[in-house]
């Protein structure tokens, strides 16, 4: 069934009975969207997913029953792992990468220090993340699964991202669309070129910014591999805007790998 939110929804294969100690629990979180999807462990096979828009958040307070509408609350998951999405973050190769100093490194991107950051290891892509850390999001979600473990959204993408690029020969810039922003990713035979988001509002803010990074690093655009993922659907206005400039334009499977219940086939797998 689909919600009756905008941009929220819900899906899920009914006629499979599971019990929580039987499944595997994948939540992610930020400021204006909350997503999950329930794994059956022992044939992979993803039997369930949702995403609710949460925005404006008023209230840490307001996620447990956000979660508890959708019957996803309980200490018995096989595994729960969640990821958060942070606003502010920076990239920084291993090389400039000072054990310490992560304050320091954060305040010279943003200008200001944050109370509390943490570090994400890009082990594939040679990086680590250091990111501001919401001590008071994971205090409240680790009361609900306590056996919970915690990572951050962009990591584990760049993470991913590497892993399958790590014999590219041609340039390909991914891009990861939400309502308000789009985190750009560019890659090529040296690996991980370039990593960051931008406020978007309109299809042309998400070319510019693609061209403008196509110009930094001397591409032709026309020769660059454009892949998408997110919010835009396979024929999508914005799809067809790119492959007026490039010659490659693909739009990406999110969950690909990951095989769906019978119940969950009309799903976008850009979700």
């Amino acid at each position: 069934m689909v919600t009756g939110k905008s941009k929220s929804f819900e899906l899920i294969d009914e006629s499979v009975k599971l019990q929580p100690n039987e499944l595997k629990l994948f939540i992610e979180v930020e400021d204006a969207k909350l997503r999950f999807a329930l794994l059956d462990a022992d044939a992979d096979t993803l039997i369930a997913v949702a995403q609710e828009t949460v925005h404006p958040l008023k209230s840490i307070q307001e996620i447990p029953p956000l979660l508890e509408q959708h019957k996803v609350v309980s200490r018995d998951f096989n595994a729960v792992n969640i990821a958060l999405k942070s606003k502010k973050q920076c990239l920084v190769p291993l090389g400039f990468y000072l054990e310490g100093e992560e304050q320091t490194l954060f305040q010279k991107v943003y200008g200001t220090r944050p109370e509390t950051v943490g570090v994400f290891d890009c082990t594939e892509a040679k990086a680590k993340i250091i990111f501001e850390r919401n001590i008071e999001l994971e205090k409240v979600l680790l009361e609900m699964y306590p056996n919970a473990q915690f990572f951050l959204s962009e990591g584990l993408f760049i993470e991913s991202l590497t892993h399958r690029n790590r014999f590219v020969q041609n340039p390909k810039l991914y891009i990861d669309i939400e309502e308000e922003y789009s985190h750009f990713y560019l890659f090529s035979k040296s690996g991980l070129l370039f990593s960051n988001r931008f406020d978007t509002q309109s299809d042309e803010d998400i070319l510019y910014h693609a061209s403008n990074i196509a110009k930094q690093y001397e591409i032709e655009f026309k020769d660059l591999e454009v892949h998408f993922s997110g919010a835009w659907k396979i024929n999508a206005p914005g799809v067809k805007l790119f492959k007026s400039y490039a010659q490659y334009v693909n739009v990406n499977m999110g969950i690909e790998y990951v095989k769906l219940a019978k119940a969950l086939s009309p799903l976008r797998k850009q979700h």
